[in-house]
């Protein structure tokens, strides 16, 4: 059993052995938030342009990348 008091100096320790992993996980997480955040904010737009049939920029340009990735994923 080690028994080694637990000191802010060896929390810091453990920390620094990890330090590549955390940042990994810290930028996996800003990417999420990232991506997540702006969906329910889109959602108002949404109901405009497709529910009530009044197409706009978001529809549009959502169907344009959504074509030209149609096209790059397609083989000839």
């Amino acid at each position: 059993m080690n028994h080694k008091p637990i000191t802010i100096k060896t929390i810091l320790g453990l920390i620094l052995d990890k330090k590549p992993s955390l940042v990994y996980g810290q930028i996996i997480t800003i990417l999420a938030i990232l991506v997540s955040v702006p969906i329910p904010l889109m959602l108002p737009v949404m109901v405009d342009e497709i529910l009530l049939n009044k197409p706009g920029t978001f529809v549009e340009s959502i169907n344009f990348f959504w074509e030209r990735l149609l096209r790059f994923t397609t083989l000839p």
